[in-house]
């Protein structure tokens, strides 16, 4: 029996897949390891896995449907690389008990330490990954990132957007250049490669999509104290980012004016009432204030403006 154990462990020992489990099982422990040691409210690998010392009373709790859109969105960062989920989700669910016994003293210390531990070993995997244009497995990773930020924008010119449009703008670059040296080495494309379509091509499916289904719903009610809407005027052969940029340039000038004081400040509803005034290019309905808000900051985003 002993001298079968020895031969067992002989072979396990020399597997490929059991040597590359161990590497990756060490390298993520020390990345969890250095981590923790460095992080607010667990002070050593022993504690991550113990009582702490410490005990803090948050004074907000994570509930457990809150932890699953956070567990969701920090285990979603390994998708596509070269990692065993189940380690990390576990690793995921460790560190929200080591939160429930109290070793974090707010919810700040606690995203620091997801941040440091996870978001940290994602990046170094990811950057490994990067020089891997022959892993298919990369461009899945690509995609579930850019669906995961695509389907969160919406040309609303708020900070958030800029940011998250920023965030596209690298993506599509690493999957050109991904895309690039697979042609250049002759290394197969997939259906799924050929289907991908940049953020601004996509865009504009979406937002013709988005504009059809508005157009049949009603248009925003407007406020009370509009100037007329009748007649409507046809403003020509412009697009629609050309309009919306002239009626941003209109508000700008006359917004603390008396003529628009029954906009209360707000542009939205002086587009609105724009979209009821005006059509283009022979009658072309204007579905909403929105439509043309999303217009002008997609043609800020492409420079055309």
């Amino acid at each position: 029996m002993g001298k079968e154990l020895e031969e067992l462990k002989k072979s396990i020992a020399n597997n490929p897949t059991m040597k590359k489990w161990a590497k990756q099982t060490a390298e993520a422990q020390k990345t969890i390891a250095d981590a923790i040691n460095n992080s607010k409210g667990i002070h050593s690998l022993d504690a991550f896995y113990d009582t702490p010392k410490i005990i803090h009373k948050p004074p907000v709790d994570i509930d457990e449907e809150e932890w699953k859109e956070i567990k969701s969105h920090y285990s979603s960062k390994f998708i596509g690389l070269d990692v065993y989920m189940e380690m990390i989700e576990s690793s995921l669910d460790n560190l929200y008990e080591q939160w429930k016994k109290g070793s974090y003293p707010d919810k700040v210390a606690f995203f620091e330490a997801l941040d440091n531990q996870f978001s940290g070993y994602a990046d170094m995997l990811n950057e490994r990954k990067k020089r891997d244009y022959t892993s298919t497995e990369l461009f899945t990773h690509y995609i579930s990132e850019w669906e995961k930020i695509a389907h969160q924008i919406h040309w609303d010119g708020t900070t958030v957007d800029n940011m998250l449009i920023e965030d596209m703008t690298w993506i599509d670059t690493d999957i050109e250049i991904y895309l690039k040296k697979r042609v250049k080495h002759g290394l197969t494309i997939t259906e799924e490669m050929r289907a991908y379509k940049p953020f601004i091509e996509w865009t504009k499916e979406r937002l013709n999509k988005i504009e059809l289904e508005e157009a049949q719903n009603p248009k925003p009610q407007l406020l009370e104290g509009h100037p007329p809407i009748e007649p409507v005027e046809d403003l020509g052969d412009n697009n629609m980012y050309i309009i919306a940029d002239d009626l941003d340039k209109e508000w700008e000038e006359n917004k603390l004016t008396e003529e628009l004081r029954w906009c209360k400040g707000d542009r939205i509803n002086y587009f609105n009432w724009a979209s009821y005034k005006y059509t283009f290019k022979n009658g072309k309905i204007i579905t909403s204030g929105k439509a043309l808000e999303r217009a002008l900051n997609k043609a800020k985003y492409q420079n055309l403006l």
